[in-house]
């Protein structure tokens, strides 16, 4: 009897160590599972958090903008191409967000994360500078109102004023450069480029115009006697109007297109020759100084 006591003993002692190792082992791995927060399983309350990152001035989203979620881990995720970050499967509880992006200032949001799903929503504000400037006319060194005031890719129009001032605010800071336009009727229209490194006020060089027009101005006289020569007509090919001289011989055409490289100029007066000439301008003068000499009708050299 004791001998079959000693040998049951024995048989079941293989048994008893197998069924404590495979319950050992299941403890393990349920215990790795639920430290690692198996959302969805019955007991473990989780949320999912997310939202959209857009800009505050224009509503666009921004993508690439980093996520913390602190409380929850010490990385940060990046908003995709539509501005929509996520956070699934984190646990009830206080957390705070803070969203950042390069040319911004940082969005920090502290929230109490229940229910389902949680929904937070970002708009940032830019970093941003005021740029002011003065546009001038570069022929009279006089202030020009009511220039047109562009930048390319930002929707900031504006105008100068009376003294040919105007500023611009919220001007993002960018390592890139910014290309500003300015127009103004009866002026060539110039492009202008600047950067906004840092935030604060930014005041660029006066900003000057050419003039689209030119006045080409002189005198008329007698060939050979060199006294001036009045009521002579000026015509140039490709312009509406005309010069006539005064009783000094002077004259003055205005209104000239600035973009004609040649002008093709004839003389005409009163018992004198005809003169054709062919006169190249200087364009970066506003006024052309031109003046002719007429052969009487008849003459010989």
């Amino acid at each position: 009897m004791k001998g079959n006591v000693i040998s049951m003993k024995l048989s079941c002692a293989p048994h008893s160590f197998l069924i404590f190792t495979l319950t050992l082992v299941v403890s393990i791995v349920c215990f790795m599972f639920c430290a690692h927060g198996a959302a969805g399983q019955p007991g473990l309350k989780t949320v999912n958090v997310h939202g959209i990152v857009m800009d505050e001035y224009s509503g666009m989203v921004l993508p690439g903008a980093k996520v913390f979620l602190i409380g929850y881990s010490t990385g940060s995720i990046l908003a995709d191409e539509n501005g929509i970050f996520s956070f699934e499967g984190i646990r009830e509880g206080e957390y705070t967000l803070m969203v950042r992006l390069v040319g911004y200032m940082d969005s920090t949001r502290d929230i109490q994360v229940t229910g389902h799903h949680i929904v937070e929503n970002f708009k940032l504000n830019q970093i941003s500078g005021t740029v002011s400037g003065r546009v001038i006319s570069r022929m009279f060194n006089s202030p020009i109102s009511g220039a047109k005031i562009s930048i390319t890719g930002l929707d900031v129009p504006t105008a100068t004023d009376g003294e040919g001032n105007f500023v611009i605010r919220n001007v993002p800071v960018s390592g890139e450069s910014y290309l500003m336009k300015i127009s103004s009727v009866g002026f060539h229209e110039a492009d202008l480029s600047f950067k906004v490194r840092t935030p604060g006020d930014i005041s660029l060089e006066a900003i000057d115009l050419f003039p689209n027009t030119v006045v080409l101005s002189g005198q008329v006289s007698d060939k050979k006697t060199m006294k001036p020569i009045r009521d002579a007509t000026i015509m140039v090919e490709g312009v509406f109007g005309q010069g006539r001289t005064y009783d000094n011989g002077k004259y003055e055409i205005y209104e000239i297109p600035s973009e004609l490289e040649k002008l093709r100029i004839t003389v005409v007066a009163p018992g004198y020759e005809p003169l054709h000439e062919i006169f190249t301008p200087d364009m970066e003068k506003f006024r052309q100084v031109l003046n002719f000499a007429l052969d009487r009708v008849g003459s010989f050299e």
